[in-house]
């Protein structure tokens, strides 16, 4: 992944759009009464318009991490800074107004309606009515929603799922440089979380920010972070992409908890953008067509579920541009098996407990 750009602004002075960098500089915090720390010497950094997941295991200090960024929690040793500036240091008010928040419980205020619920920091900023209105418009047709139809509505008339939509457009209402998002997506059926998903990260590729995410569930870690951070015993034992994580566990712990099936998983974050197509001859027009931007997991299901060991591939109005065979797909997974992996980057070892 390339390198972030060199800031070209002093600590603390950028636009309130502009995706912030969010450094743990070996962050504590320990709680009165218990012999260990819930987070200890906690180091790592989030580049500016990416996407970090948090995970690990109940109790392994990843939601106490997050709510140390907004100082929900407060730091007992080390720090935490946005773009250089210390959260520490910052005035509280400020510090949040600049942080949206999404969580589980959503957490909607049931007697405002929806233009009101998102409006919620806008207000509180001063903005006239007129461009708190035009603001919830524009994020509501963002998230998916109908804003002729909703503005108006209350909390209780939406879904979970249609309620977790209207949590993230009040969370980005001020165009905060930051989101962070507890388990944002739990409490949704399965079908609904897939699409709170999808809707997000098409989101975020259309509003970067930069977004520190909790979850317990690995297969959502691996299709939401650009890194991922695992967690254990308030340690952090592992950073990496996706791709780097099923490919090179640092450890027994990491390769268990990533699961016995990580070959598989690894295709789910590959495309055949990712792979060495071989050329269309014209013997292959028989063949089952799929997309390029189709995920190898996906084009190797097709395969088995077609009884075939090839796909043609089209990409929009190139037309045909090649043909992917099954082999091509499982060497990439071969290419990491040959013996135990090596550490990857910005590991800390947990010490003996």
């Amino acid at each position: 992944m390339a390198e972030p750009a060199q800031k070209t602004r002093p600590a603390g002075e950028r636009s309130q759009s502009a995706p912030a960098e969010i450094a743990f500089r070996s962050v504590v915090k320990r709680y009165p009464g218990r012999d260990t720390p819930a987070v200890e010497n906690l180091s790592f950094e989030v580049p500016p318009g990416e996407i970090c997941v948090l995970i690990g295991p109940s109790g392994c200090g990843k939601t106490t991490a997050l709510k140390m960024v907004n100082r929900l929690i407060a730091i007992t040793d080390g720090d935490i800074t946005i773009d250089g500036a210390s959260v520490r240091q910052l005035e509280l008010t400020q510090l949040r107004r600049g942080i949206g928040y999404v969580f589980q419980q959503i957490g909607l205020f049931p007697h405002l309606s929806v233009e009101n619920n998102i409006g919620t920091v806008p207000r509180l900023l001063g903005w006239p009515k007129e461009r708190i209105r035009a603001r919830a418009s524009e994020l509501l047709e963002l998230v998916g929603l109908d804003p002729s139809a909703d503005l108006k509505r209350y909390p209780g008339e939406f879904s979970g799922g249609q309620q977790q939509r209207i949590g993230v457009a009040r969370a980005m209402a001020a165009d905060p440089p930051i989101m962070l998002m507890d388990e944002p997506f739990g409490a949704v059926d399965p079908i609904a979380r897939d699409r709170l998903q999808n809707d997000f990260l098409r989101l975020h590729r259309q509003v970067r920010k930069t977004v520190i995410f909790v979850t317990h569930d690995i297969d959502e870690a691996l299709k939401m972070g650009d890194r991922i951070a695992i967690m254990r015993a308030g340690h952090l034992v592992q950073i990496a992409t996706a791709d780097e994580l099923l490919a090179r566990p640092v450890d027994d712990f990491v390769a268990s908890f990533v699961g016995a099936d990580r070959g598989l998983k690894r295709l789910r974050v590959h495309s055949l953008r990712d792979i060495q197509l071989e050329p269309a001859s014209g013997a292959e027009d028989s063949s089952p067509t799929i997309t390029r931007d189709t995920t190898l997991h996906y084009a190797l299901s097709m395969m088995l579920t077609e009884g075939t060991t090839q796909l043609q591939v089209v990409d929009g109005e190139k037309g045909a541009v090649g043909v992917v065979r099954m082999d091509a797909i499982t060497k990439l997974v071969a290419s990491d098996a040959d013996g135990m992996p090596q550490p990857a980057a910005s590991v800390t070892e947990p010490s003996p407990r």
